[in-house]
Formats: C-alpha cells, sequence, structure tokens
C-alpha cells in the first residue's frame, strides 16, 4: 500500500518488494503503468509474489523464477505488464 517509506525508497542501494500477486479482486498488482502518483520510479530490484519472483535487468523487470504449483503463463496471465521471461527460467525449490 501507499505509505511514507518515500526516502528509504529514492535512496536504497538495493530496494526487494514482497507482495501478493494479485489484489482483493483478483487483479494482478504488475500494471504496466501505475496508475497512483509515483515516488521513487524505477527503483525497484526485486519482486517477490507467492507465484514468482521478478528482476530488473536492462532497465525492466524480467519473470526469473517461477512456484512450482505456477507455470510461466499463469503467472504473466494475471498481470497487465508486458514482462520478459528469463533463459534459463528457474524453479523454485519447495
Amino acid at each position: 500500500g501507499m505509505g511514507g517509506a518515500m526516502e528509504l525508497a529514492q535512496k536504497a542501494n538495493r530496494l526487494m518488494i514482497l507482495s501478493r500477486h494479485t489484489d482483493k479482486k483478483g487483479r494482478g498488482k504488475l500494471v504496466e503503468r501505475c496508475r497512483l502518483p509515483l515516488t521513487a520510479a524505477g527503483c525497484v530490484d526485486t519482486l517477490v509474489t507467492e507465484q514468482a519472483v521478478f528482476r530488473r535487468r536492462d532497465g525492466r523487470l524480467h519473470l526469473v523464477e517461477v512456484h512450482p504449483d505456477h507455470t510461466p503463463g499463469s503467472v504473466l496471465a494475471s498481470i497487465e505488464a508486458d514482462v520478459p521471461v528469463a533463459d534459463p527460467l528457474e524453479t523454485w525449490e519447495v
């Protein structure tokens, strides 16, 4: 959610976000363009959800790991953003 971590996000060397993959209505939280005011654009290095791990490479987030209960297709189908899939794609060990 929105909060007061703006200074931390802007000045951090690395920023990892832990988040649910979808909101309460089942919509993906990873979107192509943010609809809210931005406080620290482009500062996230790693995004971890219960379905997958995304890492910033070449200025954009890439899908790099998928939970064994999900497929790359199901992960990407539930988000709005156009996200490249890493090659090789890793699978979490449970």
